[in-house]
């Protein structure tokens, strides 16, 4: 099982987080090729040099720490109640993003507009999601029961499949201005979960 995040790394994350908000600020007023790390750090309050110890350039401060919320995703999988199935587990573990994205929607918004018009940028935010999905995939798999050779391929499948619920359903609400993106996410998962109804396009 993970363990949960320390105090450092708490701290760490709140200081990314101030930075981050200073730099999307910012891109959204003037534009992400316009904006300099210089002009982030000077919002944020901070150095260029402190800048540079939370993030390796400007890229990462849109796209999501790998190993940072990867961790959170799996710590959050691993602590759901024994017994509960996998598919659930992981849907649950997921809400950490939908409430992320709910409580600060303009962010969500921001990046996709973001990811749209940055080619490269948007090659990176696919990598790290990767990254955030295998580890998520590496928790699942623990809560799987035998046989043995079948587990990581099973754990794929699964929260490969809860994903894509998820991205379905923060598609549709990005195009739905005031819709609940919960509501959304369980309405999608519910279509894949229940295969009788779900071939019926309900």
């Amino acid at each position: 099982m993970p363990p949960p995040p320390t105090m450092r790394q708490r701290r760490r994350r709140q200081s990314e987080g101030e930075i981050r908000d200073a730099a999307m600020e910012l891109f959204a007023r003037q534009g992400y090729a316009a904006t300099t790390i210089a002009q982030i750090a000077d919002a944020a309050g901070v150095s260029p040099r402190t800048f540079f110890r939370y993030f390796r350039c400007k890229e990462d401060v849109v796209v999501d720490s790998p190993v940072g919320y990867g961790a959170d995703l799996a710590h959050a999988l691993a602590e759901r109640p024994p017994g509960e199935p996998v598919w659930e587990a992981t849907a649950a573990a997921l809400r950490m993003r939908t409430r992320r994205w709910q409580e600060r929607p303009a962010d969500a918004h921001a990046v996709v507009d973001l990811l749209t018009g940055e080619t490269e940028l948007a090659a990176r935010m696919t990598g790290k999601t990767d990254e955030w999905t295998t580890a998520l995939a590496a928790a699942a798999r623990e809560r799987l029961d035998p046989p043995e050779d079948t587990r990581a391929l099973r754990a794929r499948s699964i929260v490969g499949a809860v994903v894509a619920c998820l991205d379905a359903a923060f598609g549709e609400w990005q195009r739905s201005p005031g819709a609940d993106l919960d509501q959304l996410f369980d309405l999608s998962l519910e279509t894949v979960a229940d295969r009788e109804d779900g071939s019926r396009g309900r």
